[in-house]
């Protein structure tokens, strides 16, 4: 009797660079099983990435748990197959796909190209085509890339909005390619079709009237500083009901966009490289793509009023020191908030930059505010504390994924079953003149996405409320008493069970499932 030839363990790697390949897997599995078959292997795990480029590893989560796991020696199999040496990967580095190729052959582990020509069994001709495939699927990215660039500029010059939020006192409106309004965009919404196009609009009325001020305010010659103080004394609140800072209002003064012009370009970010500014004369301004909140002559003169200004108050170090000692004397203590809206002073950021941080500052005229930095660290402690804590009820209730998906942040989101993105914010009790208030912050790369915001206690070890709230434009900081509207317009929980059936109740009252 003839005994059946056992088959040797494999692993797939499957990946898509689009969520629209709908049949790509099963082409890509399919290539697979036939080459398994031919060479005496059977698939017995698989790892995936939809709708993630190759150019990077950073958000590949598939190919890193296949890489994590040959390393720990957790492998199960004893090769990898994968589609073709773009599916591994289109890196621009030519040497990263075969780093990653040597780590698993290092430990034992061998990849496998199923649809390309050659065998990779480490051959000189097949060192070259592998290298030639390589520098082919890099290419391909590149010049992709050139493409899309030349195609998002050819639209931006038509005067279309693409991507980003619109910015204070301005809208986002859906058109048809003709030009035909089609509907106004809510925070997270997109456009229905691929050929629709989205331009800005004016905003809410109290939002173009706040602009408004503070052009009037600028052709007065007032600085961004003092802008931000006086508004803030008037209870004009920011984006999300945030206060006015002065870097918020420089960036309204500034931008073209409130002349009615659409402006693309500002930064560049190809191929996933970090993120850098444009200058100023490689922008793709469209003038007149809608109506403006202020005349172009009127806004000229306000760039000359702050180039002005900037170069008629241009402190010392000695002066910036003298303002800081009569404040201190004056108010008995200092703080950012305190030097932010206070008349006359300059900006913390004039003086972090001035002299490399606010402590340093303090050193230099005496001011000890070790016990308040101490404070602050202690504050910080609490937060993550019990934001950990949430994050462990989270993951003991339910399956939803925690990962770290925004760069450079440590905040842990949830990616919940139907493919929501959810962040988890803890706000922190304090409290002034007997009266409790919040503070959080926020990260503008969270924009768009599902929010959990809980509310501490006052002693900060447990939660006082909980609210799930739906994607929003959110400002950089909050600091805030009872319940404000935007927090009502979520579905408060009384407890962390309550969560899937508030996330279904949220989802068909929006009507927006991912960001």
């Amino acid at each position: 009797m003839l005994l059946k030839k056992q088959r040797r363990p494999a692993a797939q790697y499957l990946r898509t660079s689009t969520s629209m390949q709908e049949f790509s897997f099963e082409n890509q599995s399919a290539e697979i099983k036939r080459y398994a078959d031919q060479f005496d292997y059977e698939v017995v795990q698989t790892y995936s990435d939809t709708g993630r480029t190759g150019v990077t590893l950073r958000h590949r989560k598939g190919l890193n748990k296949l890489l994590s796991d040959v390393l720990s020696g957790d492998a199960r199999f004893e090769a990898i197959l994968v589609y073709d040496i773009s599916r591994w990967g289109r890196f621009q580095d030519d040497n990263e796909a075969g780093h990653y190729e040597f780590l698993c052959r290092r430990a034992g582990i061998a990849v496998h190209y199923c649809a390309e020509p050659f065998l990779n069994d480490n051959s000189l001709s097949s060192g070259l085509l592998k290298s030639l495939k390589r520098v082919m699927a890099k290419e391909y990215s590149r010049e992709m890339g050139v493409k899309v660039y030349a195609g998002q500029e050819r639209i931006a010059r038509l005067g279309f909005k693409i991507g980003g939020i619109p910015g204070f006192g301005l809208r986002r409106i859906m058109v048809s390619k003709d030009g035909k309004y089609k509907g106004r965009l809510g925070d997270g919404d997109r456009k229905s079709l691929a050929t629709d196009r989205v331009k800005l609009a004016l905003g809410p009325a109290k939002e173009i009237q706040c602009v408004r001020r503070m052009f009037s305010m600028a052709l007065l010659g007032m600085s961004s500083g003092e802008i931000a103080r006086v508004l803030n004394k008037q209870s004009r609140t920011s984006e999300g009901s945030a206060l006015w800072t002065t870097d918020a209002v420089r960036a309204i003064l500034t931008h073209p966009k409130y002349t009615g012009s659409s402006v693309w370009g500002q930064r560049c970010e190809k191929l996933h490289a970090p993120s850098i500014s444009m200058p100023r004369q490689n922008w793709i301004v469209c003038p007149g793509a809608f109506p403006g909140l202020i005349d172009v002559n009127s806004f000229e003169q306000v760039q000359r009023n702050l180039k002005r200004y900037a170069s008629d108050r241009f402190w010392s170090d000695e002066e910036i020191l003298a303002k800081l000692r009569h404040l201190w004397a004056r108010k008995g203590k200092l703080s950012e908030w305190l030097i932010d809206n206070t008349t006359g002073m300059p900006t913390y950021s004039t003086i972090q930059a001035r002299f490399g941080s606010l402590r340093r500052a303090y050193d230099l005229i005496g001011y000890r505010a070790y016990e308040t930095t101490a404070a602050a660290c202690i504050k910080k402690a609490q937060m993550f504390q019990l934001r950990n804590k949430l994050i462990q009820e989270i993951r003991a209730l339910f399956p939803y994924e925690v990962i770290d998906r925004l760069p450079g942040k440590l905040r842990p989101i949830l990616r919940l079953d139907n493919g929501t993105i959810a962040c988890v914010r803890v706000c922190l009790a304090r409290v002034v003149r007997k009266t409790i208030i919040w503070e959080f912050s926020t990260s503008q790369a969270e924009n768009g996405f599902w929010t959990l915001l809980a509310r501490s206690n006052i002693e900060a070890n447990g939660v006082h409320s909980m609210y799930l709230l739906p994607p929003r434009r959110w400002a950089s900081f909050y600091r805030f008493k009872g319940d404000p509207v935007w927090l009502t317009d979520g579905i408060r929980l009384k407890h962390l069970t309550d969560l899937p059936t508030a996330i279904t109740r949220s989802v068909k009252r929006e009507g927006v499932l991912t960001a």
